[in-house]
């Protein structure tokens, strides 16, 4: 073996046991290091509070369950929720809003708020919405405001009455005739303005008369008192003396009326009794027709709550007068033209 051979295992040798040297070495120093640093770990008792400002889960969502009231915001004279804003308008030629509800009254003496508060923001921006009809029950939406009823409700709306249109008047009638004065017995006659007789009757005091053979008719009149009574006769200027009776008459709705008629054919007295042909122009029976005699009361048609009388009825004037039965109010009507 040469030299040079002996060299380089001799190298190789020692390369090997230096080696395992500093393995060895690593080995230890590593086992030693649990010595040299030791630490502990647990889980802590205490709960973990979250930083300041941020809440805990649990109230997260105790708060995102429970139910929240949403109050409106109040913008001047009006209410609005969330980002709904007020109800602004901008005048015809104008660039700045306003508020509609708080601003002056553009139809009429009638505030705006009242034809917001009513569902009328559709007809409002007209100018005849004062005379329109918007629930049809056939009263303007000035005489809603006027009788404070609801313009979009056809079952709210002013008294009937004011919608009450005379048609026609009609006038029927006869002479009543004191014809004849016998002891206890007195004779009455009913006569057309031909003076024709329509019926004749004999009766004593308190006796009742005035309908006319044949018929269903009920007695007209009775006979309260007959009394001699002195009267002048201008024309000879000197003093008679005839019987005057007293007649009541029984009809129903003349109210127990009562008439004096002197004997003779001469001195007849007219019996007039009236009828008027009224029209509903309004409420759920609108343009309904209907027939009253005077003195009698009524209903008007779609009004159930009110009774009236037809006081008076006055055909040269075309006119008549209704009174309310509750309330005692008076109106008077015109014949519609």
């Amino acid at each position: 073996m040469s030299e040079k051979q002996n060299y380089d295992k001799i190298l190789m040798v020692s390369g090997i046991v230096l080696g395992l040297g500093v393995a060895a070495y690593g080995a230890w120093t590593f086992l030693k290091l649990d010595d040299q640093y030791k630490f502990t770990t647990r889980v802590s008792e205490k709960p973990v509070e979250p930083p300041s400002g941020i809440k805990k889960a649990e109230t997260v969502n105790q708060e995102i369950s429970a139910s929240h009231e949403l109050k409106p915001i109040i913008q001047e004279t009006q209410e609005y929720v969330g980002f709904v804003a007020p109800n602004l308008w901008i005048k015809t030629g104008g660039t700045e809003p306003f508020d509609i509800v708080s601003g002056p009254p553009i139809h009429g003496n009638i505030p705006n708020k009242w034809f917001l508060d009513n569902g009328l923001e559709d007809i409002f921006i007209y100018s005849d919405v004062l005379t329109r009809d918007p629930d049809n029950d056939g009263f303007t939406v000035q005489e809603e405001y006027e009788a404070k009823t609801h313009p979009n409700d056809p079952n709210s709306h002013p008294s009937l009455i004011n919608k009450l249109y005379v048609d026609e008047i009609k006038q029927f009638g006869f002479y009543l005739v004191f014809s004849q004065a016998d002891g206890n017995d007195f004779t009455f006659k009913g006569q057309n303005r031909a003076r024709q007789d329509l019926w004749r009757s004999t009766v004593q005091l308190n006796g009742q008369f005035g309908a006319r053979k044949n018929t269903n008719e009920k007695p007209r009149f009775e006979l309260v008192s007959v009394a001699n009574k002195e009267f002048k006769n201008e024309s000879l200027n000197m003093v008679e003396t005839d019987p005057e009776a007293t007649v009541k008459d029984l009809k129903l709705t003349k109210n127990g009326q009562t008439y004096t008629i002197r004997r003779g054919a001469k001195y007849f007295i007219p019996i007039i009794d009236k009828k008027v042909n009224l029209t509903i122009a309004a409420g759920p029976k609108r343009d309904t027709s209907f027939e009253v005699e005077e003195g009698a009361d009524f209903q008007i048609p779609g009004d159930t709550k009110q009774t009236y009388t037809l006081k008076t009825v006055d055909n040269a004037t075309q006119t008549v007068t209704i009174a309310n039965k509750t309330t005692g109010e008076q109106t008077t009507l015109n014949k519609k033209k």
